[in-house]
């Protein structure tokens, strides 16, 4: 999928993009002549996404940034405005686990605070930060990465599910407050993609252990039974989608959740 050069020279902030759904998207946005920050607290993997970007001939920077504090949110707002001359787009992929899969009862306080804070107080401290922008400028385009977690039971992932739910309604209600602006919100939610949250998760390798199975091929076994097309979902398709919510061709759309799920959830 390519847009015509649409996203030439537009400046991208993409957060959580050390790896995973942020780093394909990046590295997409980049591929479409973008400018773009690299936001993570991982710093070797992050400096690697730019490096990639910029030795492939575009344009990148890394900052080392936890989304959870607004203060360093703010501070690369500051420079990627600094460096750009503005923002175009804002991804917040920025996200943890949490508990992982784990009873309820046994979730401490403190997973719960830490994952709230990461997955919905960190995306609401993004869009806050560059809301000034794009009421300035009277455009920008916002997406949330949540999760179908949020819009389906999660049993064992309560924390993580809670989040992201309401990174849903977090994008509704943005919506709704900065349309008059000409921005767009919406809310991405994939479904079963292998990455770090489940490829390095103790709780699902404990099980796999169990029954006798690697986590792999428990992953795709829960893919097959929640998913009609029964086949996993990748980074590429959300970078895809992310990609689409960004363009023109998705002028009219803002408010929304997308899944990208492989028909898991339909509503």
């Amino acid at each position: 999928m390519h847009f015509q050069d649409e996203f030439q020279g537009r400046s991208i902030i993409v957060t959580g993009s050390a790896g995973g759904i942020g780093k394909e998207t990046a590295l997409r946005f980049a591929q479409e002549g973008a400018k773009v920050a690299i936001c993570d607290v991982k710093v070797e993997a992050g400096e690697q996404t730019a490096k990639e970007i910029n030795n492939s001939g575009g344009s990148a920077f890394f900052a080392e940034m936890d989304v959870s504090d607004p203060a360093a949110v703010d501070r690369v707002v500051e420079q990627t405005l600094a460096n750009f001359g503005g923002i175009d787009v804002l991804v917040n992929s920025a996200g943890i686990s949490g508990s992982g899969f784990r009873n309820l009862s046994k979730v401490e306080d403190a997973e719960w605070d830490r994952t709230y804070q990461v997955n919905l107080r960190g995306t609401a401290h993004c869009c806050r930060s560059v809301f000034g922008v794009f009421r300035k400028q009277q455009h920008g385009k916002i997406i949330n990465v949540s999760s179908v977690a949020g819009r389906m039971p999660a049993p064992g992932m309560t924390p993580y599910a809670a989040s992201k739910a309401g990174v849903i309604s977090l994008t509704q209600s943005l919506a709704a407050e900065m349309g008059r602006y000409n921005v767009n919100v919406n809310a991405l939610c994939p479904g079963w993609v292998w990455t770090p949250i489940y490829s390095q998760n103790q709780e699902l390798q404990a099980y796999a252990e169990k029954v006798g199975s690697t986590p792999r091929a428990v992953f795709q076994g829960m893919v097959e039974s929640l998913c009609p097309l029964k086949r996993e979902q990748t980074e590429a398709d959300m970078a895809n989608a992310i990609l689409f919510l960004a363009s023109e061709a998705a002028g009219n759309i803002t408010g929304q959740a997308i899944h990208v799920d492989g028909g898991a959830v339909m509503r």
